[in-house]
């Protein structure tokens, strides 16, 4: 399995194969998906450090692992999530009324990195409804990551509380402050 870059005639046809190699140990072998991406940012940067020049390819594969990375840590930290199915059963709803809701911006959405269909944060339920402030907030900041990201951060702010936390305890206060700082930040972007 001497491949190598100058041989073939695209780079994404290599970063292809070495990428269906990587599948095969992480599937034999059990790897955790972070432990694979920990390993390729760490080799991209070593070839970014090293190189003269980066091709197109390159620079998008690292920003690619980065991403995954954030993503992973963001679905970690958001915590049990529900498929469509399982959110429909939550809200006595039909599987379209939960993606119409998503597509309208009443229910807070992600997608898996890996695998088809949408992720709904359990804690954006109250009993069978959602917490009002959620559409607020992804009004204000898109669905997916982007709301999850403003939420699950830490802030010195909140000495170091993320804006989840506190909405979810009920406090007033803190769910008029995340909508006021979502709704500034959804301005600037």
């Amino acid at each position: 399995m001497s491949t190598s870059v100058g041989k073939l005639k695209r780079p994404a046809d290599y970063i292809a194969e070495q990428a269906d190699k990587i599948q095969q140990v992480v599937d034999a072998f059990n790897v955790p998906v972070e432990a694979v991406a920990v390993l390729a940012e760490r080799l991209f940067a070593r070839r970014l450090e090293s190189a003269s020049t980066v091709t197109r390819d390159e620079a998008d594969a690292l920003l690619r692992t980065r991403g995954l990375q954030l993503a992973e840590r963001l679905i970690q930290e958001a915590g049990e999530s529900l498929s469509s199915e399982e959110a429909a059963r939550r809200l006595g709803a039909t599987r379209q009324t939960v993606n119409d809701k998503k597509k309208r911006g009443e229910l807070l959405a992600f997608k898996l990195p890996v695998g088809r269909g949408d992720r709904f944060p359990m804690w954006q339920f109250d009993g069978k409804h959602v917490r009002q402030w959620v559409p607020k907030v992804i009004e204000h900041l898109g669905n997916g990551f982007e709301a999850l990201s403003f939420l699950l951060a830490r802030r010195q702010s909140l000495n170091g509380q993320r804006f989840l936390d506190l909405a979810l305890s009920g406090d007033e206060a803190a769910i008029h402050d995340l909508l006021d700082l979502a709704s500034r930040n959804g301005e600037s972007a």
